[in-house]
């Protein structure tokens, strides 16, 4: 699809989350790490219609 890199859309494959609270047998973790994998769905939704971010489609 060479109109979609035309877009010049671009995000993270591994996206990476180090502001969480961990809570485990009472104790709290405030700077767990997480990471993750992106869903089609988030791509779509969040990171494409999101005005705060891409906002490319209606």
């Amino acid at each position: 699809l060479p109109w979609f890199s035309e877009l010049g859309l671009r995000w993270h494959a591994l996206p990476a989350v180090s502001n969480l609270l961990l809570e485990i047998g009472g104790l709290e973790f405030p700077a767990a790490p997480f990471n993750g994998w992106y869903m089609g769905t988030e791509i779509g939704s969040r990171n494409l219609c999101d005005p705060h971010r891409y906002h490319v489609l209606p």
